[in-house]
């Protein structure tokens, strides 16, 4: 037995008490209050003006001359894209998209010359970004403007969600801070009334000692830093990123020792 002592060696095994919690702790919330929506939509106002969009096929030529050229095909009962391919070149399927969104893409002087033309028509070549643009209007779509009494709704569900996350995120912020403080997971699990959960012994590989089984899942991200702890030392966790948090501590460590 001295001789081999190693062979007879236990690997170093702790006892985890945890809890977690999500945002079922913050329990019922007020909602979004009549002046909150209000404000919500002023500083989003542009979002619900009425505004157009096009849906349009492109081709890029690198003179004047060359587009010109394919307008005058084009104007001869040639399709643009037939136009293109006897030249080795291909359109692009260009929308929904803005006004600004194609000035970005391209230049403000196509965009203006794309959002002037009617529906089927071809538009004069104009300079771009990347050549001379031919453009085909292919459709032409109205969203009216909406008003705060259409869109309240939405905007109440939207500044719910953004409430209760940065709650929650307050909530998770706090727990650690008073971890951080000297607190326990008793004082957690009873704030938030919360179940706390005691493994039996776990090794750091993450199995239960003397069993084929797996620690409980919820440790996995934490496991690491659970055999590095000292002992009724507890920590915060993210366990599923904004959703979930894990509460937990080494409650029993049994150092790797030979058995007797």
């Amino acid at each position: 037995y001295s001789a081999h002592r190693t062979d007879y060696l236990r690997p170093e095994r702790r006892v985890i008490r945890y809890a977690t919690f999500g945002e079922e702790a913050l329990g019922t919330m007020a909602p979004p209050s009549e002046a909150q929506i209000a404000a919500r939509y002023q500083r989003d106002t542009a979002l619900y003006q009425a505004k157009q969009t096009r849906t349009l096929t492109q081709l890029v030529l690198p003179t004047e001359a060359a587009a010109k050229a394919v307008a005058t095909e084009v104007s001869g009962g040639t399709s643009l894209a037939a136009a293109a391919a006897s030249k080795g070149l291909a359109t692009t399927k260009i929308g929904p998209i803005t006004r600004n969104e194609l000035a970005t893409q391209s230049s403000q002087a196509v965009a203006n010359a794309a959002f002037a033309a009617s529906q089927g028509a071809l538009v004069a070549p104009a300079r771009g970004g990347l050549g001379w643009y031919l453009l085909r209007v292919d459709a032409i779509d109205n969203t009216p403007a909406r008003s705060l009494a259409e869109v309240q709704g939405d905007i109440a569900k939207a500044l719910a969600e953004e409430q209760r996350k940065a709650a929650f995120a307050d909530l998770a912020a706090n727990v650690e801070d008073g971890l951080d403080n000297g607190g326990s997971l008793a004082d957690v699990a009873k704030k938030l009334k919360l179940e706390i959960k005691t493994t039996e012994p776990i090794t750091a590989d993450g199995r239960v000692y003397g069993k084929q089984e797996a620690a409980p899942a919820a440790l996995a991200p934490a496991l690491k830093t659970a055999f590095e702890m000292e002992e009724g030392q507890p920590q915060l966790a993210e366990v599923d990123p904004g959703k979930t948090y894990l509460v937990y501590e080494a409650a029993g460590i049994t150092p790797s020792a030979a058995a007797p």
